[in-house]
């Protein structure tokens, strides 16, 4: 083409649109045609050195750089200089900062005053969030630049989703769950309101959810050969790829600085972008880290340059030639911008990229399975895959079916010693009225005297088969990049494999460890208890416990390779993060302080979002309070003490909502109930006006975050501990489940029902618990673990 052309670019007027901008706007003005800028004054001067006619637009701040003025936007927000996976912030801000109408209708208004201003363009050159009304209407051809990584281009099935982080190698349910939860999190407001502007200006309505016509332009990007996504999908006929949109920056120099030039060691670049340099306290971070290495450093410090020093081994200012440092250095350190990846990439030299997101963890489930520790685990599960991770359960393969509705990858295994087709609660159940564990008025002294250490789950045989099953599966899967456990003792493969382990303790926390400073655990005693009956609960237990058991599976650990186990422990405290779930209010935090390596949450509560419950209709218009009767997956096998206590709760005046369990078949309920097998109880809670539970940890927990008070029955174990907690705590009434008369029981509804007082303390409490949302941290304490795990443990 002989003709000069004229050429507008429109750029976004951050540092790394407008460089990649500029690289292009050097190649045209080489080959002889005009090219001008349409952009923020904030820019004026900075152009002109290339070439570049400036046309400059205002803006309502007229005192920051342009980098820092988008920074601190982004700072104020929590986008940048928070530690939050790719999906948490998708979660956060949806379909981020597109979300102002009144930027585009001024971009608008600008744009189309300085178009009748200036001789016609022969092209557009547009690198900007979404398409502009006058620039589309103008009949002026449109090239559209994408100055940042290719998949951000074009959202394709066959490539990871851009913004996610995640790997081209990773399995694609991975990219398809990142898809889902952004369509699910996007927030339409902005598009449909941009679409009305769009459609009211006279052009076509707009994709959905899309702000451009892609289709409609020559879209071009830069990025390596060697780097692109071409093996996972071809590019169509109106992309254009090239290497890089580097600039030549022919104006400037640079030499290595006189304080490095005779230091020992490699010399190394390193920079965080414009932006991200603005974030001092990580810039400070990171610095220190580096401080320690024994090459010498470039630094480009960023807008921010005089709120920090550097060590003897560095040197640095507030921007550096880029172009003419990367020839000299040895290695790049990165954010990982694309100007930065693709120049880098140019001058051949290695890269340690500093991702702002943490990449996305392999992560291995092995939890009891018994319903409330899978439960626990499934809530655990659920805010980690949200934070962009991988999720697999170990478990029987009874479960088959049940978690993938989660996310969850199934691992099953099968237990030889189980029955086939029988329902795993039921299965346990059975087992625990069997053993005399409930069933039964005894108290938790009596059942230890009486039954001798028959009632324990562990066994040798158990343990070997688990170490048996988890070994041969661990040789079958991935390497985890941590495994959680949630289970009565320790597997040697999983101690062996020299893989980072989470214990979760999805119980009564008094079963974190036996400290003389809180009550037993499963002895269901008064913080407020005489000691003296701690310690001959403890007496008691210990002279139950069989030495048999853990004699044999320390030989066992032993032989494995294993160090030998403290006496009568069946797992190594000192070498886990432990996390476990109970809200503040109930904890036991003003006996005892938690040590480094536990964490503590309000609740492990899963969100069970594909479920829905509706207050049934023989319910809805009967008058009464609405209360929540469950006595767990295994309380509900009892059907003797079901029908006792059913048959009490019938002469109420209120209403009820029945979880059943089990054996649901073999018992009607009265006119003011209902009840199936299962109900959702996460969708229940919400709806009622009490609960009356066995006290398992998950219902206790969920029972808090819905602020909902509660009369405890309970069964066995750590329910005696909750119950006499809830009571100790006067959030609610503890009654005995087998003995607890007509009067008592409906007196206890009624008590509960009336407290205005207790009502009220139990909603503050529950809006601080939903308003912390503390299992939210789950994901960056357990990267920070797995970097770090000195934080945690010694």
């Amino acid at each position: 083409m002989c003709k000069t052309l004229d050429i507008l670019f429109i750029p976004i007027p951050g540092t790394g649109h407008v460089n990649a901008c500029i690289g292009l706007g050097e190649v045209l003005i080489q080959a002889g045609h005009t090219v001008s800028f349409v952009i923020n004054y904030l820019w004026e001067g900075r152009l002109t050195k290339y070439g570049i006619k400036e046309l400059l637009l205002t803006d309502e701040d007229p005192t920051k750089d342009p980098g820092v003025n988008k920074l601190d936007l982004l700072l104020k927000h929590g986008y940048i200089g928070v530690d939050m996976t790719p999906l948490e912030r998708v979660k956060k801000f949806g379909n981020g900062f597109i979300k102002r109408l009144e930027m585009f209708t001024k971009l608008e208004n600008d744009i189309s005053k300085l178009l009748v201003s200036i001789p016609k363009p022969d092209v557009i050159v547009i690198d900007h969030f979404a398409t502009i009304p006058c620039v589309e209407l103008s009949s002026i051809p449109i090239v559209r630049v994408k100055s940042s990584n290719p998949l951000n281009l074009l959202d394709d099935d066959r490539a990871p989703p851009g913004g996610s982080g995640l790997s081209s190698l990773a399995d694609p349910s991975e990219w398809k769950h990142y898809r889902d939860v952004r369509k699910q999190y996007l927030d339409t407001e902005p598009w449909i309101k941009y679409n009305e502007f769009m459609v009211l200006k006279g052009c076509p309505p707009l994709q959905e959810n899309k702000f451009m016509y892609t289709h409609k332009y020559l879209n071009i990007y830069g990025y390596p050969l060697e780097l692109d996504y071409l093996d996972l999908r071809p590019i169509p006929r109106n992309v254009i790829r090239f290497d890089n949109l580097k600039r030549t920056e022919e104006d400037l120099s640079f030499e290595i600085p006189v304080p490095l030039r005779d230091r020992p060691g490699k010399l190394v670049y390193f920079s965080m972008g414009s932006m991200g340099g603005v974030d001092v306290k990580n810039m400070k971070r990171l610095i220190d880290i580096l401080s320690k290495s024994k090459h010498r450093f470039i630094v480009s410090k960023g807008p921010k340059h005089t709120e920090y020093e550097l060590p003897d081994n560095m040197w640095g200012q507030q921007s550096v030639p880029q172009l003419h440092v990367l020839p000299l250095v040895d290695l790049v350190v990165t954010h990982g911008g694309n100007n930065t990846i693709t120049e880098t990439f140019y001058f051949g030299k290695p890269m340690i990229l500093y991702k702002l997101m943490p990449k996305s963890l392999n992560i291995l489930f092995i939890p009891i399975d018994g319903m409330g520790h899978v439960n626990a685990c499934i809530g655990l599960a659920e805010v980690l895959i949200q934070a962009g991770h991988t999720v697999s359960f170990a478990t029987n393969d009874q479960w088959e079916g049940r978690l993938t509705k989660y996310g969850i990858k199934e691992l099953l295994f099968t237990d030889p010693d189980r029955p086939k087709n029988i329902d795993p609660e039921a299965h346990f159940g059975e087992m625990l009225i069997k053993r005399g564990t409930i069933g039964t008025d005894l108290t938790p002294l009596e059942k230890l005297r009486k039954n001798k250490g028959a009632g324990s789950f562990r066994n040798t045989e158990m343990f070997i088969q688990a170490d048996k099953d988890i070994a041969e599966l661990l040789a079958t899967i991935p390497k985890p990049d941590v495994i959680v456990m949630d289970h009565f003792g320790a597997i040697p493969c999983v101690e062996l494999s020299g893989i980072p382990i989470v214990w979760v303790c999805s119980v009564n926390p008094l079963f974190l460890s036996d400290d003389n400073r809180l009550p037993p655990s499963t002895s269901g005693l008064s913080a407020y208890a005489d000691r003296c009956e701690w310690k001959a609960y403890r007496d008691a237990k210990q002279d139950a416990t069989d030495p048999e058991i853990w004699i044999k599976y320390n030989e066992y650990m032993i032989s494995k390779g294993c160090p030998p186990l403290h006496e009568n422990k069946f797992y190594y405290h000192h070498k886990y993060l432990f996390i476990y779930g109970y809200p503040l209010e109930l904890d036991y935090l003003d006996m005892r302080p938690l040590p480094r390596n536990v964490i503590r949450f309000d609740n492990l509560k899963r969100t069970e979002k594909h479920l829905t419950f509706e207050i049934p209709v023989q319910l809805r218009d009967r008058p009464g309070k609405l209360i929540y009767f469950s006595m767990g997956s295994m309380g509900g096998v009892d059907v003797k003490n079901m029908k006792r206590l059913i048959d009490i709760m019938s002469k109420s005046k209120h209403r009820f909502i029945v979880s059943k369990g089990p054996k649901h078949s073999e018992y009607e309920l009265p006119d003011n109930m209902w009840g199936a097998a299962t109900v959702p109880q996460i969708q229940v809670l919400p709806l009622v006006d009490l609960v009356i539970t066995h006290g398992g940890n998950n219902t206790i927990t969920e029972t808090f975050y819905f602020g909902k008070p509660m009369i405890v029955l309970p069964l066995f174990a750590d329910q005696y501990d909750n119950a006499q907690r809830v009571e100790d705590k006067e959030f609610g009434k503890r009654l005995n489940a087998y003995k607890c008369s007509e009067s008592e029981l409906l007196t206890a509804i009624e008590s509960l029902l009336n407290n205005n007082e207790l009502n009220a303390k139990l909603r503050k409490i529950s809006s601080r618990i939903q308003s912390d949302n503390s299992i939210a941290k789950l994901p960056q304490i357990i990267e920070d673990f797995i970097q770090h795990k000195e934080n945690y443990i010694d």
